[in-house]
């Protein structure tokens, strides 16, 4: 192409479009000359321009047999307990029970985070496995003290673990300890009616000093496996006797800003 002064900003791999007798034409400008009297000489290519099109099924792709683990949502529990054993009224402490609310949900661990005034909050300890624990379906009524109850039974909903029927003696010796609400109660007899829902019968109630934590008991009240391998002790000093601290656990690979935090006030019970 022989171009006029007007085109001295032309240079090398610079795009033109130019039309010749009708036809649109795009230059990959290769060399240019500038001659003495201004005029242009550009070495261009034709570049021609195509939308290619294809079509076909892809192969399917080799199932891994790998699953996408997803961090659950957790129930948390910090339970101010009475001490469960002669031993373990020497020294203030509280117990922690984690588990997924969801039976069918795999748990990795947990991080427990605690804050002193619900805002800022810190790693306070790990969590490794879940605890025996859900919620009860049925309200327990009121019970007698100082023997067998065999005339209330308590239906509850676990969210992880099983439960198991005991002999008297084993009872008697510590065996199916539990929390339903802020009573301390144990029982003989666990009855699967349902998936993951068992009916508890053969109680005895107020153990452990709870005896005026028979009555009132309402509908959805926590229920925590006080034998289960999961549930954690953590030693307390005084100064946190009659105060309150913000606690959350949260799923390993989630996210602790995403999780809200719930007060717990420590009694040294």
């Amino acid at each position: 192409l022989q171009l006029p002064p007007s085109y001295l900003w032309v240079k090398e791999n610079d795009l033109l479009a130019v039309t010749l007798e009708g036809e649109d034409y795009n230059l990959l400008v290769r060399r240019v000359e500038r001659g003495a009297n201004y005029l242009v000489i550009a070495e261009c290519t034709v570049e021609e321009q195509h939308v290619l099109t294809q079509s076909g099924a892809a192969a399917t792709a080799p199932d891994s047999g790998a699953t996408v683990y997803t961090p659950p949502p957790l129930a948390l529990e910090v339970l101010d307990l009475p001490p469960l054993s002669d031993a373990a009224a020497l020294s203030p402490a509280f117990h922690v029970a984690v588990a997924a609310f969801d039976p069918a949900a795999a748990f990795s661990g947990a991080v427990l985070y605690s804050s002193a005034d619900g805002s800022t909050y810190a790693v306070s300890d790990l969590v490794g496995g879940e605890t025996t624990m859900g919620r009860c379906t049925t309200t327990l009524a009121d019970g007698i003290f100082g023997q067998w109850d065999n005339l209330n039974t308590l239906t509850v909903e676990l969210y992880h673990g099983e439960l198991d029927s005991k002999t008297e003696l084993e009872v008697l010796n510590g065996a199916n300890f539990a929390l339903v609400g802020s009573e301390v109660i144990a029982f003989k007899t666990a009855t699967l009616v349902d998936s993951h829902t068992y009916e508890l019968s053969g109680l005895l109630r107020g153990l452990r000093g709870t005896e005026g934590e028979r009555a009132g008991h309402a509908a959805n009240e926590s229920f925590v496996l006080l034998n289960s391998v999961g549930i954690m002790r953590k030693d307390a000093n005084l100064a946190m006797v009659g105060t309150s601290r913000w606690y959350k656990a949260v799923p390993n690979g989630g996210v602790a800003a995403d999780v809200e935090g719930g007060s717990f006030a420590f009694t040294a019970r």
